[in-house]
């Protein structure tokens, strides 16, 4: 909570924005990838299960990935942005003063604000080549994935000041200050999964698969603070007197805690773990349907896509923790208490600078408080919830709802998010309009399209029109081939599959 605190937090902040606004951008849950019965391997970041009864028999994937960023606290306000000009080359992004000639980033505080927990979360997603596979009642899948997530939780409205702000902040100064439970936590890393789906049951009426995901988690950096409560006080420019705190830290990053030095060559997987992903999936055939079931033509190309009226999906998606073991620290301030003066002034060279100093000033001890040189960190557990209804041909309303149930520290927190996605879909044209719900105050409204291989996206149209405050913004995109049911190459040319009952079905 001294300069250096604020200058780190605001210049982070400013390269958030710089990075979603002048380059490319997984938003959280990229409606207008996973939702389609074309998405094919992208349902997996759904529900494993959807792989059986996709439209597609194999896809092939390439690339896709997106970002998404999204905070209570900074904004910038509307009508003072454009977002073309962000791509403007002499265009200076944020200005923390009053300057007319740059955005000014702006903070929530004050009033009504400071009832109002602050939260932060920023997440990105590169999906790697993979493969999908589906025959008859079975589907598999091999993928890849590089993911960052930073998510901060419940910060009160005066620590949240603090840090942007510095002690030097004159209205906070002199106030006794006490602080619940608050997190954050980033986390980086690279997966590696196997996903295997079956259809267990089918009458004509209906039919019900379950699916699981298996993934090795390969952890490059970790961070977190877990503070259960803090007593505070900064009377002065210089000064921060803790009464009480109780919280833990972590930390590995490639780093050499004594030198300073970067170290990325060296133990690149600083953690090591795994994650699971469990589905199940009911579905109710379309009364077409319900005369018998469809027979596949015994070549793969031949299978039968089961139209429906309705399907339902639950899913326990990012079980699994990551054992970071190298370059690690681990602190400990259990219901400790300082005199600091001359906070102002601090500057750490080194981490292990840091640790003993905090470790002397609180326990008069420079290795106290470190604890462990190992921790481990859980991904952010959540139940997913997908109900897709059937309108009328190519026409399709999904409903999603993504509950966050992590439970552990240290871990990463996952907002909450409901959504309703109309879309269109067709052999090669898919469009979405997503309206959701998110963390169960914001409202957004966003738009996806695909086009044969290629699919573009966001789930916050407003962010880009500068219609309100700029408090985040998602983008995302897929580039992957498929090989659709039905459709058989013969000669070099693509020919429907001699099935007449399906070609009720073919679009």
């Amino acid at each position: 909570m001294n300069r250096t605190c604020h200058r780190i937090l605001s210049h982070f902040c400013c390269l958030v924005f710089l990075s979603y606004c002048g380059g490319p951008a997984r938003s959280q849950e990229m409606t207008g990838l996973t939702t389609s019965n074309y998405s094919g391997i992208n349902t997996l970041m759904l529900n494993p299960a959807l792989m059986i009864n996709s439209r597609l028999y194999c896809d092939i994937h390439l690339l896709s990935g997106g970002a998404f960023f999204e905070n209570n606290y900074m904004y910038l306000a509307d009508g003072e942005y454009a977002f073309s000009d962000l791509f403007k080359k002499e265009y200076q992004l944020v200005d923390y003063g009053m300057s007319p000639d740059k955005l000014t980033l702006y903070d929530y505080y004050g009033g009504n604000f400071d009832d109002v927990l602050k939260k932060v979360f920023l997440n990105t997603r590169i999906n790697g080549p993979g493969l999908m596979f589906s025959y008859q009642d079975h589907a598999f899948a091999l993928t890849t994935s590089f993911r960052n997530m930073l998510s901060i939780k419940d910060v009160p409205f005066h620590v949240a000041k603090f840090c942007y702000e510095g002690i030097d902040w004159p209205l906070q100064q002199d106030i006794r200050y006490q602080t619940g439970a608050f997190d954050m936590a980033q986390m980086s890393w690279a997966e590696v999964g196997f996903s295997y789906a079956y259809r267990f049951a089918y009458t004509p009426e209906s039919q019900m698969s379950a699916g699981i995901t298996i993934k090795k988690v390969l952890g490059f950096t970790a961070v977190y603070l877990d503070c259960r409560n803090a007593d505070y006080m900064v009377p002065d420019d210089s000064t921060l007197i803790v009464y009480n705190i109780d919280a833990e830290a972590g930390i590995s990053v490639p780093i050499d805690r004594d030198t300073n030095q970067v170290s990325i060559a060296e133990n690149i997987f600083r953690g090591r773990g795994w994650g699971f992903d469990l589905g199940f999936v009911y579905q109710k055939n379309a009364q077409l349907t319900q005369k018998g079931r469809i027979k596949d033509n015994p070549t793969l190309c031949g299978q039968s896509f089961t139209e429906y009226d309705y399907k339902f999906g639950i899913s326990l998606l990012d079980f699994g923790s990551v054992e970071f073991t190298q370059q690690a620290d681990k602190w400990v301030f259990d219901n400790v208490s300082t005199f600091w003066p001359g906070i102002d002034k601090t500057n750490y060279r080194t981490i292990a600078e840091a640790a003993g100093d905090l470790g002397y000033r609180f326990y008069s001890d420079s290795l106290a408080a470190r604890q462990d040189n190992r921790f481990r960190m859980f991904l952010p557990a959540a139940l997913s919830l997908q109900f897709d209804y059937h309108l009328q041909q190519g026409f399709y309303i999904h409903s999603l709802l993504i509950q966050s149930l992590r439970t552990r520290m240290p871990g990463l927190w996952r907002p909450s998010q409901l959504a309703v996605v109309p879309r269109f879909e067709s052999r090669y044209v898919d469009a979405f309009l997503p309206l959701s719900f998110y963390d169960w105050r914001y409202t957004r409204l966003g738009f996806a399209l695909r086009l044969a291989f290629l699919t573009i996206g966001t789930d916050r149209l407003g962010a880009f029109m500068g219609l309100k405050d700029f408090t985040g913004a998602d983008a995302y995109f897929a580039l992957k081939f498929n090989l659709n049911k039905g459709y058989c190459k013969k000669k070099k040319q693509v020919r429907r599959c001699r099935n007449a009952e399906y070609q009720r079905y073919l679009r």
